[in-house]
């Protein structure tokens, strides 16, 4: 099978199933067998196909790819008991739990290598993480490159971005104004668009003129930070397939008790049907009573 590399264009985006099929072949144990050939071994694996991070940052992606929410913006409870939902995260869960090309986080733990290290090392094929990663990532040898997210029924991927602001009751309010709005410049954002670690919140950027202020094709791991084609994922995959979880009051409680729910899932103790129908009354229930 010759895999070609996936594409930064979205309309280009690999069906899941062609990505469960790639990931399979570029899985490999110390044996030369693949997952689901007679004789593999998944405690003796070589490579790798894949490694999804697990942080809500990474499963927006999947779960608006498959029709779902995180969280309903219009209720401002959880949505994750429901059947699109179930589904995608139940397909990040069986990377690892049925088709194994993926391996538990306790394995890059045991290794003691990031996924960043583990792809340098030829022990990992494909990473997903968020862009800022390139900062680091860029500088692999021989070659690196990026792409936008595999789909379930079509393109998406999750964003964030930081907020700025400053207290009304300062002392010192055109200080802290002054500092917020520093915070917005155009000069502050190209120090972290120049090195790979942020995309660009402001739309000026994402012009062929702003692109030209901060993106550095990549030639090689001392030269460049954006692999070719890196600016369909500003100018198309990002404003047209990007999706924010937006966070009610009660959301740093309501993530703490997600977590172990979560951590059954990716385990394989529950399914994501069991683990999330379960937690979701509880969850809910913390975010009325942070709205009342």
């Amino acid at each position: 099978m010759v895999i070609e590399p996936p594409s930064n264009d979205s309309r280009e985006a690999w069906e899941w199933d062609y990505f469960l099929e790639v990931a399979r072949q570029l899985t490999v144990d110390t044996n030369g067998k693949h997952p689901g050939e007679s004789g593999f071994d998944v405690d003796s694996v070589d490579r790798w196909g894949v490694y999804w991070d697990k942080w809500w940052m990474e499963l927006i992606g999947p779960i608006e790819s498959n029709g779902g929410k995180y969280i309903d913006p219009d209720t401002g409870l959880l949505a994750l008991d429901q059947p699109a939902t179930f589904e995608a995260i139940q397909r990040i869960a069986d990377l690892t739990l049925v088709h194994q090309v993926a391996p538990l986080a306790s394995v890059l733990q045991q290794l003691g290598m990031s996924n960043t290290q583990m792809l340098e090392t030829g022990k990992l094929a494909m990473a997903i993480d968020g862009s800022w990663a390139l900062a680091w990532m860029h500088k692999i040898e021989p070659t690196l490159g990026t792409a936008v997210l595999p789909k379930i029924q079509q393109p998406a991927t999750g964003l964030q971005a930081h907020l700025h602001s400053a207290f009304a009751a300062s002392k010192y309010p055109e200080a802290a104004w002054r500092w917020v709005r520093f915070l917005a410049t155009e000069y502050y954002q190209l120090q972290f668009l120049r090195m790979g670690l942020w995309l660009p919140s402001q739309t000026s950027l994402m012009t062929e003129e702003g692109l030209a202020k901060w993106m550095t094709t990549r030639v090689s791991p001392t030269e460049g930070v954006h692999p070719p084609g890196y600016e369909l994922i500003v100018t198309e995959d990002v404003p047209k397939y990007g999706h924010i979880l937006y966070q009610p009051p009660g959301y740093q409680e309501v993530d703490a008790a997600l977590a172990p729910a979560f951590d059954a899932i990716w385990i394989g103790d529950k399914t994501a049907e069991e683990a999330l129908s379960e937690v979701a009354p509880d969850v809910n229930a913390i975010f009325e009573e942070a709205l009342r």
